[in-house]
């Protein structure tokens, strides 16, 4: 019995060994092969993580230019046919679709079936970009319910980040707004976009056929936050009072419907040089900033060329205090008596008569 029990223990014994020999052998010559099956039935998912532009704050922290979340509605096609359970594949793609387009309009009510029947295996279909937080909130509540588990699928939603401005024709020129891809096109938005701007972070890993995921993350790294002297109710009072003075100047205008050509108002603490308030007229909104309906053009605005258009919008984009030069006038008058009695050019007893201004060579008046 011993004899037998022995034997039994180094048949095993070999037996393990043979498989362990054989284990060694098949990771040594064919490991490489056997992974690049496991990879070839996995499926390699790299997905941007986007980063938070930096906000703009006014000299008290109220914000002038911030970030808002918004969602792209995702479809996963080969998700939705593997949740079809004992609803039916063709049932499930119908109510995805219904309740896809009961919280979010936009999207028509075929458009799951209609990306299913292009690309059945899609993983990354986007039926809507930038929807709002509150939709994206809404739907996911529905989702968990009951009623949403049963008959949704195979959606999911990718965050991103849309710039937004509370108060839209504030400081518009000075402020500046951002064109797609975070970057700055006029004013602090433009000047300052290497600081507002971060970094990007990224997902990247696999997911198996049971949608078990090996995933790594680098975290996106936001941008900073700018703080200006500007005071909002400062700029809102000269605003206003640009407002006010234009409407009195339209009604003698003429042709300049909307009063003057150009108005700007600069407020400024005279002992560090710190700006309170940088206003110009015409201005527009950061939320429509190619919007000429403010602006008194020469011809109607269809009937202008793309150029001409460009042109209207770089006038008006620009900011008038700083972008435009202009006589010092008073201010500068002391400096110019001075420089007369150095040279002898004046004396005590000279008079001057002003009747507006003075006209030079090259077609050059200035005001007095």
């Amino acid at each position: 019995m011993q004899a037998a029990l022995t034997l039994a223990f180094f048949a095993c014994l070999a037996l393990f060994c043979v498989i362990v020999i054989r284990i060694i052998y098949l990771q040594t010559a064919n490991g490489k092969s056997y992974a690049k099956q496991v990879l070839s039935q996995m499926t390699y998912q790299n997905t941007t993580i986007p980063y938070k532009r930096g906000d703009i704050v006014d000299a008290k922290g109220t914000t002038l230019a911030t970030s808002i979340d918004v969602y792209n509605v995702v479809l996963d096609c080969k998700a939705l046919k593997k949740q079809s359970g004992l609803k039916g594949y063709e049932d499930i793609i119908s109510s995805t679709g219904e309740y896809v387009h009961k919280y979010f309009p936009d999207i028509d009510e075929d458009a799951v079936a209609k990306a299913v029947k292009k690309n059945p295996n899609s993983q990354y279909k986007v039926l809507a970009r930038k929807e709002s937080y509150e939709k994206m909130k809404a739907f996911s509540d529905f989702s968990e319910t009951d009623e949403g588990k049963a008959g949704v699928a195979g959606i999911w939603f990718e965050k991103e980040y849309q710039r937004s401005y509370p108060y839209p024709t504030l400081a518009s020129q000075l402020i500046g707004f951002v064109a797609s891809g975070n970057t700055g096109v006029t004013g602090l938005e433009s000047e300052y976009n290497s600081v507002l701007n971060g970094t990007d972070g990224r997902s990247f890993g696999y997911q198996n056929e049971d949608n078990s995921e090996e995933n790594n993350v680098i975290e996106p790294v936001n941008g900073n936050t700018i703080q200006t002297s500007i005071d909002v109710m400062t700029q809102q009072t000269v605003n206003q009072a640009i407002l006010k003075f234009n409407k009195k100047m339209a009604k003698a205008a003429g042709n300049h419907k909307n009063g003057s050509v150009n108005t700007a108002a600069l407020v400024m603490n005279p002992n560090n040089g710190q700006i309170y308030a940088m206003a110009t007229y015409p201005t527009f909104s950061l939320d429509d900033p190619r919007n000429l309906s403010g602006v008194d053009l020469d011809k109607d605005e269809k009937d202008m060329t793309d150029e001409e258009k460009l042109d209207a919008l770089n006038n008006l984009w620009q900011n008038y205090p700083v972008s435009h030069t202009y006589e010092p006038g008073s201010t500068f008058k002391p400096f110019t008596i001075a420089a007369g009695f150095e040279t002898g050019t004046l004396k005590k007893t000279d008079t001057f008569m002003c009747d507006g201004g003075q006209s030079f060579p090259g077609d050059v008046y200035v005001r007095c």
